[in-house]
């Protein structure tokens, strides 16, 4: 199971009642979808005050981070990885320059390990050179996906919206493409916490020495602060293999940033 392991990656009313609209009229009509530049869709602004979000770590920042994944293959014992790298933030004008460095390990890079991306303000990772340890270390763990990317556009409670993801699939294969729904579920000061769905397209991936045809969904649970960069996030996916909608594995991590 290798190629899978990889892969792991109540409202209070006033005395006076408001009028009703008639059956046939909607009360608010659906916001259309607006699709960004980037690949981003809002599908839902959101209510109340609507505010544009952004990661905005000031220069000098270092950040901890832990990271546990479970993967369970069907019929089969859990198999546990665990590992820690540090962050540590320049800035490039609106960008964030972040550098990782890894501790502890238990993938085939050893732990001193360190490179270096762009971070935009609104969370995308730009593309890192393909000896860059530290970026591969982050992808392979399919860490990057597990706070949101924002949108551009100013949103409130209960935005949502969609963005796309590519998990890695092993080191050499190609990534899998995906994509991730995002909703708001509370905002305060520079704190979100987001919760998302994930949906993981069908795709051939290397198995021994065949592939096999998987595909998955899942969910994210999130809350982090835009500004310090601490956060804490879980990610849970589920493979199938073909048309069988049996479990081929089911995948949890789990990271905190602190």
């Amino acid at each position: 199971m290798a190629a899978v392991a990889a892969v792991a990656l109540a409202a209070c009313g006033g005395p006076v009642a408001s009028p009703r609209a008639p059956a046939n009229t909607p009360a608010a009509a659906a916001a259309a979808p607006v699709a960004e530049p980037d690949g981003v869709v809002v599908l839902d602004p959101g209510t109340g005050p609507r505010r544009a979000l952004r990661y905005q770590i000031v220069a000098g920042t270092t950040r901890h981070a832990t990271y546990h994944a479970r993967t369970t293959p069907a019929g089969a014992k859990p198999v546990d990885i665990d590992l820690t790298w540090d962050y540590a933030f320049a800035r490039a004008g609106d960008d964030a320059i972040v550098t990782l460095t890894l501790g502890a390990t238990a993938l085939p890079v050893p732990a001193g390990t360190a490179g270096s991306w762009r971070m935009g303000p609104r969370g995308r990772h730009e593309a890192a050179a393909p000896d860059n340890g530290g970026r591969v270390v982050l992808q392979q763990t399919q860490a990057e996906h597990a706070l949101p990317i924002v949108p551009a556009a100013a949103v409130g409670v209960g935005a949502r919206w969609t963005a796309p993801l590519a998990l890695a699939a092993g080191l050499g294969a190609k990534p899998i493409p995906g994509l991730t729904t995002w909703t708001l579920v509370s905002l305060s000061d520079t704190t979100a916490v987001v919760r998302a769905t994930v949906e993981v397209a069908a795709a051939d991936v290397p198995f021994a020495d065949a592939t096999l045809a998987m595909r998955g969904h899942g969910a994210i649970d999130a809350r982090v602060d835009l500004a310090a960069y601490t956060a804490t996030s879980q990610l849970r996916l589920t493979f199938v293999a073909g048309d069988d909608p049996t479990p081929i594995a089911d995948i949890v991590v789990d990271l905190r940033i602190e």
